[in-house]
């Protein structure tokens, strides 16, 4: 066993715990110097010596008190639940037991492949996602359970502006990250990736691609639209033949990931739809454009939702006149918005 210098030691804990609080200093400080002897054990956390339960009379030499008081505090120890003894006869401290299988699991993880969570995602279902930093255009190809998490800290690392590419649903995590970063080693640049015009649209495609690695539609990702086909409900009204088609693309193209909270998009999607009277593209199209509208906007506004699902969930999202405006307007922000729209008009004629 490795040697370690130190051990965590947590002072709140130490000072909140019942059981050592319950102690006497004599016998409190026993118990720390028992610590420092488990840390330098040969089983980090157990009271060993040459391969033998450390006996008390060994103990209280090595402590330098009176075996008979050593042998009636660690019964004090003991019957407050301060340290533990296994069936082999040798007193231990339960967290610095865990603590230290905590650290050879790590390390036999390490061994084995690097990072432990890397290994861990492997055969995992999860999100593959695609972010870009605006500092340098360079791309960061990961995987994550919650991708908006993920785009919010390393946004709070970096202190810069990164936005979200695509998002791709996958079964395996670690495999589809892992031929990413393979197919892209050559541009790789620490965890970020240079890549080019070409690659970076070949990306893009790849997570927004309709192939099986998109997840199958389900009850909690898909919505009924309404086609032209009529059929009688059997009270002389006609009603609509609904079409199945999966939604989920809304919630991911606007960062939203939580299985509740796409469930509250699709609801809020069919609303729309009813009430605007477009087909299911159209309505994913329009919410999609009106995120991106608030988005260039949001430099004008006094205030801002801190995520887009809490903007679709305030029921002004299409509605932006009520958009609260910084002094009325912000003719700088307004500005740039009408040249993005402008050379959004053009790309879409070339």
């Amino acid at each position: 066993m490795s040697k370690l210098p130190a051990f965590q030691f947590y002072p709140g804990d130490w000072r909140k715990d019942p059981g050592v609080q319950s102690l006497d200093y004599h016998d409190r400080g026993v118990w720390f110097e028992m610590l420092t002897l488990m840390h330098e054990s040969e089983q980090r956390g157990k009271l060993i010596l040459n391969g033998k339960p450390m006996s008390i009379d060994c103990l209280a030499r090595v402590l330098g008190i009176d075996p008979l008081r050593a042998n009636a505090t660690v019964d004090t120890l003991l019957s407050c639940g301060v340290a533990s003894r296994d069936e082999q006869g040798v007193i231990y401290n339960r967290r610095m037991v865990r603590d230290e299988y905590a650290r050879e699991f790590s390390s036999q993880q390490g061994k084995k492949g690097g990072n432990p969570s890397l290994v861990e995602n492997y055969n995992q279902p999860g999100f593959l996602y695609a972010m870009q930093r605006s500092s340098d255009g360079k791309v960061k190809i990961g995987i994550s359970q919650n991708p908006t998490k993920r785009l919010y800290k390393v946004r709070y690392t970096l202190k810069t502006s990164v936005e979200m590419l695509a998002v791709r649903h996958v079964q395996d995590m670690g495999k589809s990250e892992a031929e990413q970063h393979q197919k892209y080693a050559h541009r790789k640049d620490g965890e970020w990736f240079a890549l080019t015009e070409e690659e970076l649209f070949t990306l893009i495609s790849t997570l927004k691609g309709n192939d099986k690695g998109k997840p199958t539609p389900s009850s909690s990702s898909s919505v009924s639209t309404t086609t032209s086909k009529n059929k009688d409900n059997g009270n002389g009204n006609g009603s609509s033949q609904p079409d199945t088609c999966d939604t989920r693309i809304l919630s991911e193209t606007v960062g939203i990931f939580g299985m509740r909270e796409q469930a509250d998009m699709n609801r809020l999607l069919a609303v729309h739809m009813k009430e605007s009277g477009r087909n299911v593209n159209q309505a994913i199209e329009a919410m999609t454009g009106r995120w991106e509208e608030y988005q260039g906007r949001a430099p004008s506004l006094e205030w801002q939702y801190g995520s887009s699902y809490k903007f679709f969930m305030s029921g002004n999202w299409d509605k932006p006149e009520l958009w609260p405006r910084k002094n009325g307007k912000n003719s700088e922000a307004e500005a740039r918005w009408a040249e993005y729209q402008a050379m959004k008009g053009q790309d879409e004629t070339e």
